[in-house]
């Protein structure tokens, strides 16, 4: 057996690197990754469009690098992911700065302090591509270089005074460089607010720990602007169901379960209500929220165990794994996916079957509660055979007494017409909206005129049924009654004008 050198050409190596998947939000928080776990308490993300030269500055407050430390760090593949790691560390593969940096920038400049001690360095993809740079050399830049670097001659001064680091993407050619400038700087602009949600949500437990969680919270700013958590659980509000935790186990360790059953539309206001239903609504985004070290990898997935569906829309699970089950569950470069072993697939539906019951009482036991607030609902759902169906209540009393009055032709015609009413239900559309947009859905209002007929009929009714002196019963009544109930503050105003004292 004969072995020979085989060394990759580091220009194609590293320009293919450039395409294994980082989205602009991932590569930004692959290197917030890194201060994170280098204990920065205060992170500030600096962007600058710089007339179609656009860059972007990271600089931490972290523990900073010594220049040996520097230059480990700056090479690709920096560490085996199979090594073990401290139990905070965010990182895996060792190849982080580099694949997320060269990902949206062809130049990266990292500059650190470690007790009071400055370094840096810089790679740039045109020198290695083109044959400038022969190999994987690196640039060292001395005093005099780093003072040039204009991007961050405002920061040196307190930066040198104390230990973080700085690092600094340009050459950004992945902002649509085939389009034109202004169109450019609005795509620009447009990735740095969808970056914004990304972090807010991905960092949301450093940006402010759940309750009982004893994680040291981080600020991040980006252009000055402190972000603020996004809690896809709003563990904080009254209203929202805790779960007892679960405990799974793989390969020796422990994964926490812990599932919320958000709260019902009817108690968050429209802004809230919209803030968690998300981009995708509440049907979209329930299921698994999976986080590596309090950090999110994965979400809105319920890995094939069951599907997503109306009943378990406010149903969001976390699940936290630690870092040591990386290699088992194949946790990508971008710490955006992973992959579940049947192991652990089976014990989590056995937890899931018992969430799943609770996520849909909130619907059930809502539905019950309209059903005794409507005492004579004028549409009655049906459940039979394994099928939901709506009919009109052909016993409802106003029903009733317009039949009354009818030839038995006449009446024919109307029970006719009712039956063709409940076939042309519009099942689908009442579905889908009710899935997207519950808040929106609403009642059409009944023409006043129409109303007051009915009001005088029911009433003569329940007055003849109770006495007159039982008016007042007739009134609580007929407000339990539809039409009445879901014209509830029409009605009042038409008794009143009726001379009955409310």
């Amino acid at each position: 057996m004969k072995y020979i050198d085989n060394t990759p050409s580091a220009g194609p190596l590293l320009a293919s690197l450039r395409d294994i998947g980082y989205s602009f939000e991932t590569a930004i928080e692959d290197i917030l990754d890194n201060s994170i776990t280098a204990k920065s308490v205060e992170i500030r993300v600096d962007f600058s469009w710089n007339d179609g030269e656009p860059w972007i500055l990271f600089r931490d407050d972290g523990i900073g690098m010594s220049l040996d430390d520097l230059i480990i760090a700056m090479r690709p593949g920096s560490k085996n992911p199979i090594e073990e790691r401290d139990l905070g560390d965010l990182g895996r593969f060792g190849l982080g700065l580099k694949t997320a940096s060269f990902s949206q920038a062809k130049s990266l400049t990292v500059i650190t302090s470690k007790d009071k001690k400055l370094c840096a360095a810089m790679t740039d993809l045109d020198e290695i591509i083109y044959g400038l740079n022969d190999g994987f050399k690196l640039a060292l830049l001395d005093e005099k270089d780093i003072t040039e670097i204009r991007e961050i001659k405002s920061e040196l001064k307190d930066f040198s005074n104390g230990n973080g680091t700085m690092v600094l993407w340009r050459k950004m050619d992945r902002v649509d460089d085939f389009d034109n400038k202004k169109n450019r700087e609005v795509i620009f602009q447009e990735m740095i607010t969808s970056s914004r949600a990304h972090v807010e949500l991905t960092f949301h437990r450093y940006l402010s720990p759940l309750r009982g969680e004893s994680t040291k919270k981080i600020k991040i700013f980006f252009n000055g602007d402190l972000l603020t958590a996004s809690d896809p659980f709003n563990t904080f509000h009254d209203a929202t169901r805790e779960l007892p935790e679960k405990i799974v186990h793989l390969e020796g360790s422990q994964l926490m379960v812990q599932a919320y059953i958000l709260p019902h539309h009817s108690k968050l206001d429209d802004v809230e209500y919209k803030k968690y239903a998300g981009s995708g609504g509440y049907l979209n985004n329930q299921g698994f929220y999976v986080y590596r070290n309090k950090r999110l990898i994965k979400k809105c997935t319920w890995f094939g165990l069951i599907p997503k569906q109306e009943l378990t829309k406010l149903v969001r699970v976390r699940l936290d794994i630690p870092n040591n089950l990386d290699r088992i569950l194949k946790v990508n470069v971008m710490k955006s996916s992973i992959f579940l072993p049947k192991a652990l697939k089976d014990q989590l539906k056995v937890v899931i079957n018992q969430i799943e019951d609770a996520g849909q009482k909130v619907y059930r036991q809502r539905g019950v509660k309209v059903q005794e607030k409507i005492k004579e609902p004028l549409w009655t759902r049906v459940a039979a055979s394994g099928k939901i169906k709506y009919t009109i209540n052909k016993d409802h009393s106003i029903l009733k007494e317009m039949a009354k009055k009818m030839t038995s032709e006449n009446l024919s015609d109307v029970i006719n017409l009712l039956n063709f009413v409940e076939s042309s239900f519009p099942t689908q559309s009442l579905y889908v909206d009710a899935a997207k947009n519950p808040k929106e859905l609403s009642n059409p209002s009944v023409d006043k005129v129409q109303l007051k007929e009915y009001v005088s009929l029911y009433m003569d009714q329940l007055i003849i049924k109770n006495g007159e002196s039982q008016s007042n019963e007739a009134i609580k009544e007929l407000l339990t009654i539809d039409p009445f109930s879901s014209n509830k503050i029409e009605t009042i105003e038409i008794l009143k004008e009726k001379g009955f004292n409310l």
